[in-house]
């Protein structure tokens, strides 16, 4: 038997092993339903978002039409299936001829705390074949179930913490140790961070810090040189910083944070701080 023989055997029994099946489904076509306003591409996911969802059916048959179609969405983590159709997560057509198509509708939700990666959807399949036969109509059931996987795009979430015993003091440059935190669900990628001042606290030498990349739940250290006025009443202060980063969809995000400072003065000692009680010194 020759490489080519071979090979079309092998061909031929897939084909005959593999079923034929009347219906299909295109790929589903799907968009974000709660856009914002300057949103530009629709058909990123992300956390939170409420997506529409549309598959086209099409009796792929050349001789056979169908009845009672019926498409079933099965979502797993971190979709959740909306109410749209009458039976929720189910959509029918009562008939398609040969070669006719129709499109149907689903809604789904994003959990909030979804990470990046691509999530699993099940769309089940189930219809009866109609084949005329002798004058009378020879009806076949069919289901099957094609799995699907939609792209989720984490976004980053950042917060600022001082440790509680920090604390400036008027006329003196000091080292204030901050921590960016990311507390989203996406990776911060080419993250920069810019301190301002007020007319009290100015930072010192650098202003402006490259993190680079901060992912979900981690946080990066930054040392901030910071001189305060000499005339500083002892009170709490902000100061603002910017955050810039390109998130995991590659959307450049800008995000503006006031960082809070307190400022304590100095505790001098001096004579006017004694209070003693006069003693009679006897020879």
């Amino acid at each position: 038997m020759t490489y080519f023989k071979y090979i079309g055997l092998i061909i031929g029994m897939i084909l005959i092993l593999s079923p034929i099946s009347a219906i299909k489904i295109d790929d589903p076509q799907y968009r974000v339903d709660r856009l914002t306003p300057n949103e530009t591409s629709p058909n990123i996911i992300h956390p939170g978002d409420d997506v529409d969802i549309w598959l086209k059916i099409t009796n792929d048959n050349y001789d056979k039409e169908v009845k009672d179609v019926k498409i079933t969405i099965t979502p797993h983590y971190p979709f959740e299936i909306k109410q749209v159709n009458p039976t929720k997560g189910t959509a029918t057509i009562s008939h398609l001829n040969t070669g006719e198509s129709d499109t149907t509708y689903f809604k789904l939700h994003v959990n909030e705390d979804a990470s990046s990666r691509n999530y699993r959807i099940d769309v089940k399949v189930s219809y009866d074949e109609v084949e005329h036969e002798n004058g009378e109509d020879v009806i076949t059931h069919n289901e099957w179930t094609k799995i699907y996987y939609l792209p989720v795009y984490g976004m980053a979430n950042f917060e600022i913490n001082t440790k509680n015993n920090i604390s400036l003091t008027p006329a003196k440059t000091e080292i204030v140790p901050i921590t960016l935190y990311n507390k989203g669900t996406g990776t911060a990628k080419q993250c920069t961070i810019t301190i301002g001042g007020n007319n009290y606290i100015s930072p010192i030498d650098a202003t402006k810090f490259y993190i680079g990349t901060i992912k979900a739940n981690e946080g990066k250290l930054i040392n901030l040189k910071l001189y305060t006025n000499e005339k500083t009443p002892e009170s709490s202060y902000l100061i603002p910083a910017t955050i810039s980063w390109v998130d995991e969809d590659g959307a450049q995000r800008t995000e503006n944070i006031n960082i809070g400072l307190l400022v304590q003065g100095d505790v001098l000692l001096g004579i006017s701080n004694v209070i003693t009680t006069p003693k009679e010194i006897k020879p």
